[in-house]
């Protein structure tokens, strides 16, 4: 496996090059509450990651004012991943997370802050190595590429394509 410190390539049948996926925070983010969202639980949408079309919005697990961790719904267009190929995947992801350090709880005012807080969210959330972005160029220096979460992927077209 191969690294250049921001991505990560490997064989199987083709070459996959896997990086963090880049994620747009949405707008209305930084006009949220945090003083409801300091008591109780709740579930807010974050953003969602670029080239991913079908909806598919980040939330973030608020409870007692911190972020807990963040959810990745899947798709309605998902594609289920080969299990030799998710092995593969798995581990270029380990690889890719490896020396990050262990997850913060997050304070939720950093939401409504400023936006260089809110630029430290969308690094978490890209960073976290639950989702990465996995790419293939087929030799004609044309990628394509696709998400992939714990379990399935959705591309910009077709990704049962593009993985098998």
């Amino acid at each position: 496996m191969a690294k250049d410190g921001r991505s990560i390539q490997f064989k199987y049948e083709r070459t996959y090059t896997i990086r963090n996926p880049k994620f747009k925070l949405f707008q209305n983010v930084q006009y949220l509450d945090p003083d409801r969202l300091s008591k109780g639980s709740h579930t807010i949408e974050l953003g969602k990651f670029e080239g991913c079309d079908c909806g598919c919005a980040v939330t973030a697990r608020i409870r007692n004012g911190l972020i807990k961790g963040f959810d990745y719904p899947k798709c309605e267009h998902a594609t289920k991943i080969p299990p030799k190929l998710a092995k593969k995947l798995q581990a270029a992801r380990k690889e890719l997370s490896k020396g990050r350090p262990r997850w913060k709880d997050i304070p939720v005012q950093d939401l409504t802050r400023s936006a260089s807080s809110r630029s430290g969210i969308i690094v978490v959330v890209t960073t976290d190595g639950e989702c990465y972005e996995v790419c293939i160029d087929p030799g004609t220096g044309l990628q394509t590429c696709w998400i992939c979460c714990p379990g399935w992927c959705i591309g910009p077209s077709d990704p049962h394509i593009a993985i098998f």
